[in-house]
């Protein structure tokens, strides 16, 4: 069983797409409400399957349980194995 916070943004993918439509709105500085309306119409239509994709992948990666040696490995650190293969020459 995992135990998930009441809600996590990183979790979904439905956050994921409001941020990249939220971005490109604000990128075409709507000065009107109808300028919005187009902004978004636009910024919709910028999102792609791809992106999608993504984003559940995303989102299903951070709910697999990972060891910590993988969860360093990801963030960049090394394991105790490699450092003592490194320290010695």
């Amino acid at each position: 069983m995992w135990f998930l916070p009441p809600y996590s943004p990183e979790l979904s993918a439905v956050e994921e797409c409001g941020s990249k439509i939220k971005a490109l709105v604000r990128a075409a500085e709507p000065r009107s409400a109808s300028d919005v309306i187009d902004a978004l119409g636009h910024a919709i239509g910028q999102v792609r399957p791809q992106d999608a994709r993504g984003w559940f992948n995303d989102a299903r990666r951070a709910r697999v349980p990972r060891t910590r040696l993988q969860a360093a490995e990801d963030r960049g650190a090394s394991s105790p194995a490699t450092n003592l293969r490194q320290d010695s020459g």
